[in-house]
């Protein structure tokens, strides 16, 4: 008990190393994190904690469970990038630390440490526990609802069956139908695997209780954002968030079937090397119930979103912890005996090959770029992946597993805080809403003319006035003769505006790729 207690300080210490390395330090700039942040702050400022808001409107993408966390964040440490993102974080650590507790249980400690391990080393997991998005809550509720679940098939004790119900209703008071469908489905299938779906099965679960308990942490808010609203946040957010972007690939990003799939293999490296193996060892063999869950939980989610019209990234990132664990339990079976056997070998010179190549691609990728050859000189960032890879060979050599897995963890971890604490406050500070701050502090009117940059909001002291055509564009300037406009430049030669309005800053959007403008009237 005591050396368990020793290795979770060990693993709390290290994943706050990980997960908090320079959270504060870079503005709040992707699309997704303002508007989340934002929308937290108006229903900060304007005391309204049932309909969220975005520049005044109603912004029905996503329930409301991280505004809340995201506004305690403001009241601990104010408006800011540390506040938006700190409980994101903080989740994180807490994942960290379920997933390295139930395999500790539930598997060998070299297994249970392993899966720790790959969870701190992992490129997806480190940012998206950096962002203010739900996707970061999603991922504990997620995590924390199976290993609930998880445990109480194992023990029998009936608490940790309503713990998991309850961190289901929170999963869906985070991200709506996404947080019962994955882990429910999950369940399923689990229990299929195992062949307990029976009649005496189901009626254990309780899951009359289970609905109860899911709905009573739901049905308040979502029938009171209903009645607010009059249907408008329930009618865009079921039909339009969740149903359209699942079944029409005009709404977002339509993509190939198999994306997902790559997706998790980058998202998940550098340990996503041994995926093949630690999918196949618990399909194979079934030794082990908590490896066998996860990969039920990896299926179901990568096969999940694979039939999604729509298909991004972040999607995947629940399935990091669980590919965590069958990776601990891969790798916590492979000694000295059975290294051969294991087949692990070109995995290792895969990876060694791409730790190789990064830095290469990251310098021809940044100097062939007009807008990033400014920053090709950060691209040394990643030669502590080439020096990983040097280690990891001569451990290969060594046939010391311990040694390649800390020369991959390590290299990987140095590369992330790298990335986080020089590369992006570089380019995150380097965009056009930061540079025009004293242009948006002091205007008198603002205005947005067809499409723009969201991060104008957080940085406006007033609402930003939405403009679709030239009509209410010149009413705009009618209304507010000192106002400005904030546009993007396709916009100047598709209608013409330099023939009417002075151009009075423009900058490019490393992050989008477009140019920001800002008009005046003539």
């Amino acid at each position: 008990m005591k050396k368990t207690k020793n290795q979770l300080i060990i693993i709390f210490c290290a994943s706050i190393l990980v997960l908090f390395a320079n959270i504060w330090g870079y503005p709040l700039y992707i699309l997704d994190e303002v508007k989340n942040a934002q929308c937290a702050y108006e229903m900060m400022e304007s005391e309204n904690y049932i309909v969220p808001t975005f520049n005044g409107a109603l912004r029905a993408d996503k329930p409301p469970l991280h505004y809340y966390f995201m506004i305690a964040g403001y009241k601990i440490f104010g408006m800011g990038a540390l506040g938006a993102r700190f409980f994101s974080a903080v989740f994180g650590i807490l994942t960290v630390l379920l997933t390295f507790r139930i395999s500790r249980m539930y598997m060998t400690e070299r297994a249970a440490k392993v899966a720790a391990v790959c969870l701190l080393a992992s490129v997806g997991f480190a940012f998206q526990f950096h962002l203010a998005t739900p996707d970061a809550y999603l991922i504990f509720f997620m995590t924390a609802s199976l290993f609930s679940f998880f445990h109480h098939f194992q023990s029998g004790k009936k608490r940790y069956l309503y713990f998991t119900y309850v961190a289901i209703g929170l999963a869906v008071l985070t991200k709506g139908p996404v947080g019962l469908i994955l882990p429910g489905v999950s369940i399923f299938f689990f229990l299929i695997a195992k062949k307990k779906l029976k009649k005496k099965q189901i009626k254990q679960l309780k899951i009359w209780q289970g609905a109860l308990i899911i709905l009573g942490i739901n049905l308040p808010w979502y029938l009171s954002v209903h009645f607010m609203t009059e249907g408008v946040w329930t009618e865009q957010f079921f039909l339009f968030h969740n149903y359209g972007r699942y079944t029409s690939s005009e709404i977002g990003h339509g993509s190939a079937f198999f994306l997902p799939t790559l997706f998790i293999i980058g998202w998940a490296l550098p340990f996503s090397a041994f995926l093949i193996q630690s999918l196949h060892k618990p399909f194979k063999y079934r030794l082990n119930d908590l490896a066998i869950l996860s990969l039920v939980t990896f299926t179901v989610t990568i096969v999940f979103f694979s039939l999604s019209s729509n298909k991004l990234i972040h999607y995947v990132s629940p399935t990091i912890p669980f590919v965590a664990i069958m990776t601990g339990n891969f790798l916590g079976g492979v000694n000295s005996a059975n290294w051969k056997s294991s087949k692990m070998n070109w995995s290792i010179y895969f990876l060694i090959g791409i730790c190789v190549l990064v830095p290469i691609i990251a310098y021809f990728a940044f100097s062939s770029s007009s807008e990033f050859a400014a920053y090709t000189n950060f691209s040394f960032i990643f030669l502590s992946l080439t020096a990983g890879a040097g280690f990891m060979l001569f451990f290969l050599f060594k046939k010391s597993l311990k040694g390649v897995v800390i020369s991959m963890a390590t290299s990987f971890i140095l590369n992330t805080n790298l990335i986080f604490y020089l590369l992006m406050p570089q380019i995150f500070n380097d965009n056009p809403v930061k540079a025009s701050e004293p242009i948006v502090a002091s205007a008198e009117g603002i205005g947005a003319f067809r499409n723009f940059n969201s991060a104008f909001v957080m940085g406006a002291n007033q609402r930003i006035l939405q403009l679709s055509n030239l009509k209410e564009l010149e009413q705009f300037f009618s209304d507010y003769p000192n106002g400005i406009v904030i546009t993007r430049d396709k916009y100047l030669e598709e209608f013409g505006l330099e023939s009417y309005y002075e151009v009075i800053f423009e900058k490019n959007d490393l992050i989008d790729e477009n140019n920001s403008i800002i008009l005046k009237k003539r």
